[in-house]
């Protein structure tokens, strides 16, 4: 008599064959998951807005110049009253804080902690018409704290 032995793999039970398939989407959504964690690469400061210009003079006069640009709010026209009087316009975003911002932006500029390692003073600052600039110099010794 001819005995045959009948041989199974694993992958004619129906459980192993529903557990095979649900494991490699499994592998398939991890590795794509870990590759999109991993694609984004070291953190990395935001590119340094506005224009930074050093200026070396003689005898080690180290200044600067900083100009940034920023987006004016579009013309609005001018409504009277019945009376003949403008209407109060909504006050535009004071100078004082565009320049505030462009110190931030400064402060934070790689280019300028490059350029002035122990600090800067601000020598004149100005803004018109959507363009901001400070000038400022070099400090030549680290800043001396107060002494109590």
């Amino acid at each position: 008599m001819l005995h045959c032995k009948m041989q199974t793999s694993w992958v004619d039970i129906p459980v192993m064959r529903n557990f095979s398939r649900y494991s490699l989407r499994f592998v398939v959504v991890a590795w794509l998951a870990l590759l999109a964690a991993c694609s984004g690469g070291p953190d990395r400061k935001p590119p340094a807005q506005g224009a930074f210009t050093p200026l070396e003079r003689g005898g080690g006069l180290r200044l600067f110049e900083y100009t940034l640009r920023v987006a004016l709010p579009p013309a609005r026209a001018i409504h009277r009253t019945p009376d003949g009087n403008s209407a109060p316009q909504p006050r535009k975003q004071d100078d004082r804080a565009l320049l505030k911002q462009a110190h931030r932006l400064l402060n934070d500029d790689p280019r300028l902690n490059d350029y002035c390692p122990n600090g800067y003073m601000t020598l004149d600052e100005y803004a018109l018409l959507g363009e901001l600039m400070i000038r400022g110099e070099c400090r030549y010794e680290p800043r001396q704290e107060a002494s109590k």
